[in-house]
């Protein structure tokens, strides 16, 4: 009966599924988090699954782990143990301190141990004796601890030499591969941490304590209750606790050989937040050690993400200067509500003038919003005005007003007085407001004119030249002694001699007593790791007098094993400055900067960090569609981004100094910056008067004022961008030679000037001479600098090949204009003569010419050689180098179908007020089934409601075949707003599908329909009055193309200007030919030749746009008679071209002395 009723259970019971436990849900989310993290990483930046990153990020993260098994132990009880971090303070302390003492590692280690269970033995009892809660208990522990520390020292040790806490930090190496990216290693940390983990596992999940504290969790009377040793575990809970603690603080500690009191801040927080992310329940009763070890790991992988996408790091981190009191120093943005008006106006400065018709603007701002790359501009004055506010305390303080940037001459007015006046374009300044302000309400007015002045820099250039104050504005109120405006230079001058492994940190600080008495003031510099975490710090005490200003010199003891600065891990420390009367803070700033070194050769290339790299680069103008040179910080950022994504690994700035927030971007995301003063000439350079004047002064009484000029804002660059890891080059001009030759001796002598003024300022970074590839011969420019950059044909031109000085092609691939979309190819243009592209050892790399299409004086032809066109949409170019560098396949081409509807695209949804965001929209134009089509038909971009502007206003228009363009069915724009709202933004275009998104702007003055001031600016080409067509002579110094050319007879020679040296093919060259490239699309006037001998000769003269298709302008192919110069007028048929080549049908008679051409530049 039993057996007959044992089969009939087993067939009526069914199997049943076992469900997933709904609390285990917060750990595996986490350990999806992570491998969604690691992925990220790797199809993003390429790193994260590399084995350097996975040792990385187990080595420098150990004491997190052994710290988050600490801390589940509590969290599983419903408690906490907020000491976890002061104890890793002082036995860092102690331990440092012992081992300096005399006293060996091991016993070191134990008195470090017996600390951390003196103060878990400490958390206990004042739990379970006087019925504390852990938190407030715990807190307790937290300040003896930190205090005791802070008795004990407040200043950075380090271990001595040859200590046994080293064998913790030695790697272990278990794979090791040609490449130390890709070798697996850990240390005796990780092993430790490993451990820890089991530890931690058995205790819980396989002891009686275990289990107990899951009770206790659950809840403690019922643990009571049913006889379990509840006092008991709580003590071993936080003995436990506060033991690994110390443990986490050993691993620690020896791996960054020192310690200060201030260590470990911050990190029970860590702790907790990598328990919860693992799923453990702060109310206690749910948990596992695994889950907070991948919480932990998820922790530790979020820095270096964030560091990767660029995000910034007070994104992230507590700023230092605010964590223990305010910061007397107030900065406050300044950007919006502006007035403007075109023109100059008499009395515009005064308080009560009536600027009620002007109109409403935010910063950044230029004359010539909006402007699509049209060749004139707006030249003449603006006037800016703003009120500001300004209380009885505001007035014991030093005020100032900085400008990032004003092109290019400023009369700052406060309140109807002069504060000050700066002149040049491209760096920012400061003005001391203090003696003009009052309480209430302030007038600032900012007087500005981009007028060409013939001694200010520069002279000369192919960009365009808007007036404005186009870049930030900011209100800085300091106490009278205060840190100086840039005021500190933070350097690493152990670091090569040490090979990376250690270097102080050296700071110069400039301090300012701008008060009446002189006093004793204290200076501390605390060295922050990319965590936040001090890793050094160093103290001054000395005097100032009345109204002095002094530099301070510190140096930190060495930092060891300091992360370095590449473009693969751009890591940043910062140096925090903060000045004291006695105990009063009276200033804070911080300083980001970056442990790395540099060495160009001769020979071998640009080495960093000791490693050779070859560099790939790309060169940047700042302006873009509509806004011109009036960016945002965003937008800059977008930028660098987009030269990184596409593999470069360098950047030049073209060619004056760029934003600070630019080359910020650089040192964030990882680019080598060449930053470079606005000493500049451009071919075919006539009478004075505009930008297309010799580069330095022919008359002579200008040459005084313009060097001061020059020396003045190379200066002011460097200065202001001195702590950039990014920056490895100050260049001091580019292509100066584009002056007349009367004045030639007087440019050579600036750049030295220049190039000694470097040295003086900043000895570890070389100065470079930018576009030195002419003259030949005599009185080369290359060699006057530390480091010679050619442009376009220098590359090829037998004088610079392995010219026996550190040498880079500064541009390449000038020769290819187009717009998008572009060949899927590179631009490689001269290069390409004997496989230049691929390098030679003596030569440090290449830098294409450009990143973007830009404005120019120049036209057209010379505004699109960018790899990425003027509305930032990628040509085919930039697709091939992306493809090349960094290895992404590129999309799939438009293709060619009907159009049905619009998608829109924007960088971002979510976008700040005050002028330093913006948002980016792209326009698609897609088929039925939602695929990119190449047809281009007119689009409308609309703000249905809510704030925000385009260049053009609350609407702007794509046309194809006009300045604001669609091409290949993309169109694309900036917006920014300086109101807060949501917007509405749709797409139109007729017969199409439109399509709409909605932007967030955050931030400041809410927009309010009907009320908020509406801008609209219609475009029209802007065309200068009263014009007329200029002539201008090219050929001398112009980069020449040739077939091939003699010895002493290179291709220059005959575009140098001297009627003794000739260009003369090789006689092995069956089609012989010489081509000048004007730089220029032209309407060719005159061609004159000059032949070194009388002779008849057989020839062609040939004019083109794009070096490939060709006019002919005059055949001599038949050509019997005897000449030795040749004159072409051009008056009824005018051709047009860029490029001038004379075809020669005979090889012993292809030479020429000189060619000159002239024409007027075409739109």
């Amino acid at each position: 009966m039993t057996s007959a009723t044992a089969t009939q259970v087993k067939k009526t019971v069914k199997p049943t599924r076992r469900r997933l436990d709904a609390q285990m849900i917060p750990t595996i989310a986490a350990v999806v988090i992570f491998i969604l993290m690691i992925i990220m990483g790797q199809a993003l930046f390429g790193t994260y699954l590399r084995l350097g990153f996975v040792s990385s990020l187990f080595i420098d993260h150990a004491y997190l782990i052994i710290l988050a098994v600490a801390m589940t132990l509590p969290v599983l009880t419903g408690g906490i143990d907020l000491s976890v971090g002061a104890i890793v303070a002082i036995t860092a302390v102690v331990g440092v301190k012992l081992t300096n003492a005399g006293v060996a590692a091991p016993l070191a280690m134990v008195v470090m141990i017996l600390i951390g269970v003196a103060f878990g033995l400490l958390t206990g009892t004042l739990i379970e004796e006087f019925n504390m809660q852990p938190f407030i208990a715990s807190l307790a522990s937290m300040f003896l601890a930190r205090g005791i520390a802070s008795i004990i020292s407040t200043k950075a040790q380090t271990f001595p030499e040859n200590n046994n806490f080293d064998f913790i930090s030695q790697k272990i190496t278990i794979i090791d591969n040609p490449k130390i990216s890709q070798d697996l290693y850990i240390n005796v940390g990780v092993i430790i941490a490993a451990l820890v983990v089991i530890f931690g596992y058995i205790l819980l999940h396989h002891t009686r304590t275990g289990r107990t504290i899951y009770a206790i969790g659950g809840s403690r009377s019922s643990a009571e209750l049913m006889g379990l040793p509840v006092k008991r575990t709580q003590y071993v809970i936080y003995l436990t606790s506060a033991t690994l603690a110390s443990i986490a603080s050993i691993v620690y500690t020896a791996n960054i050989r020192s310690s200060i009191n201030t260590v470990g801040v911050g990190w029970e927080l860590d702790a907790v937040a990598s328990v919860v992310i693992g799923g453990t329940i702060v109310t206690g009763g749910f948990g596992y050690v695994l889950g907070s070890v991948i919480g932990a790991l998820v922790r530790s992988t979020i820095d270096p993400l964030t560091s990767d996408f660029g995000v910034p790091a007070e994104w992230t981190t507590i700023k230092a200067c605010t964590i223990l009191s305010e910061n007397p120093r107030e900065t406050t943005n300044i950007n919006n509500t502006w007035k403007y008006a075109q023109g100059d106006y008499t009395g515009a400065e005064q308080v009560d003038y009536d600027d009620s018709c002007w109109e409403n603007i935010g910063i950044p701002h230029s004359f010539s919003i909006p402007y699509f790359m049209a060749k004139d501009f707006y030249v003449g004055y603006g006037w800016y005005r703003k009120h500001l506010q300004l209380d009885e305390k505001d007035l014991t303080k030093k005020l100032f007003l900085e400008f990032d940037g004003v092109f290019q001459d400023a009369e700052v007015f406060v309140n109807g007085k002069l504060a000050g006046r700066h002149v040049g374009g491209y760096t920012g300044f400061s003005i001391n407001i203090s003696d003009c302000a009052k309480v209430g309400d302030n007038m600032v007015a900012v007087r500005v004119n981009n007028l060409w002045q013939p001694d200010v820099a520069p002279r000369a250039g192919e960009h365009v030249f808007s007036g404005g104050i186009y870049r930030n504005v900011r209100l800085v109120k300091k106490t009278p002694v205060h840190i100086a405006w840039y005021g500190t230079f933070v350097t690493t001058p152990e670091l090569e001699e040490q090979d990376g492994k250690s270097s102080s940190v050296k700071i110069e600080t400039e301090l300012c007593n701008d008060s009446d008495e002189s006093g004793t003031y204290r200076l501390e510099t605390r060295i922050l790791n990319e965590w936040g975490e001090e890793v050094a710090v160093t103290e001054t005490t000395g005097r100032l007098a009345a109204n002095e200003c002094k530099v301070w010199m510190q140096q930190t003891e060495p930092i060891q094993e300091p992360k370095l600065w590449t473009p693969q891990t751009p890591i940043l420390y910062k140096a925090v400055s903060s000045l004291y009367k006695d105990d009063e803070l009276l200033d804070c700033m911080e300083t980001p900067f970056g442990f790395r070194w540099l060495k160009w050769t001769a020979d071998k290339g640009f080495f960093l960090n000791g490693n050779r790299l070859v560099i790939q680069g790309a060169n940047v103008h700042q302006d873009q569609a509509g806004w011109g040179d009036a960016v945002t910080e965003s937008a800059a950022r977008r930028d660098v981004a987009m030269v990184k994504e596409a593999g470069f690994n360098f950047i030049r700035g073209s060619h004056y100094p760029h934003a600070p927030f630019f080359v910020q971007a650089c040192d964030e995301l990882g680019l080598l910056f060449w930053s470079e003063a606005p000493f500049w000439g451009i071919g075919g350079y006539g009478e004075d008067g505009s930008w297309s004047s010799s580069a330095y002064p022919v008359d002579k009484t200008h040459t005084a004022a313009f060097e001061e000029s020059a020396l003045l804002q190379l200066e002011e660059m460097i200065r202001i961008h001195r702590n950039h890891p990014s920056i490895v080059a100050w260049s001091v001009c580019n292509e100066a030679f584009f002056t007349a030759p009367e004045a030639m001796d007087g440019m050579r002598g600036l750049l030295r000037k220049m190039v000694n003024r470097v040295h003086q300022l900043d000895p570890t970074r070389p100065a470079a001479i930018g576009g030195a590839q002419r003259p030949i011969g005599e009185g080369r420019i290359d060699h006057i600098g530390d480091v010679a950059g050619y442009n376009g044909d220098g590359a090829i031109i037998p004088d610079f090949q392995n010219p026996g000085i550190p040498n880079i092609v500064s541009e390449y691939g000038s020769e290819i204009s187009s717009d998008r979309p572009g060949e899927y190819n590179a631009k490689w243009g001269c290069i390409k003569q004997n496989e230049g592209w691929k390098g030679y050892p003596w030569r440090s790399g290449q830098v294409s010419w450009c990143a973007f299409d830009h404005g120019s004086i120049a036209g057209s032809t010379m505004a699109k050689l960018g790899i990425i066109d003027y509305f930032r949409i990628p040509k085919r170019y930039w697709y091939w180098y992306r493809n090349e560098y960094a290895g992404i396949a590129p999309p799939e081409w438009p293709i060619d179908s009907a159009a049905a509807k619009l998608k829109l695209e924007a960088s971002g949804t979510i976008v700040k007020t005050d002028g330093t965001d913006d948002v980016q929209l792209l326009v698609t134009v897609c088929d039925v089934s939602g695929k990119w089509v190449s047809q281009s038909p007119d689009v409308e971009l609309r703000i249905v409601s809510g704030p925000g502007e385009f260049p053009t206003g609350r609407s702007i228009r794509f046309e194809a075949d006009s300045d604001i363009r669609i091409m290949d069915g993309q169109a694309a724009i900036a917006m920014r707003s300086y109101y807060a709202g949501k917007t509405i933004v749709e797409a139109t275009s007729e017969g199409l599908e439109p399509a709409r998104i909605t932007i967030t702007f955050k931030g400041g003055e809410e927009y309010k329909e009907g009320v908020t001031p509406i801008v609209e600016r219609p475009y029209k080409r802007y065309v200068r009055e009263g014009k007329t067509e200029v002539i201008q002579t090219f050929g001398r110094n112009n980069p020449t193309i040739t077939s091939s050319n003699a010895n002493e007879h290179t291709p220059g020679m005959a575009s140098d200007g001297n009627i003794r040296t000739y260009w003369k093919a090789s006689a092995e060259d069956k089609s012989p030919f010489w081509t000048v490239n004007t730089e220029k699309g032209l309407q060719l006037k005159e061609i004159q030749l000059h032949f070194p001998d009388e002779a008849a000769r057989r020839y062609i003269v040939e004019a083109s746009h794009d070096n490939n298709t060709w006019e002919v302008l005059c055949d001599k192919s038949q050509n019997m008679q005897t000449e030795q110069n040749l004159l072409l007028s051009f008056s009824e048929e005018v051709p047009t071209g860029r490029f001038v080549r004379i075809r020669f049908l005979e090889n012993d008679k292809a030479a020429l002395t000189e060619v000159i051409v002239k024409g007027i530049v075409l739109e």
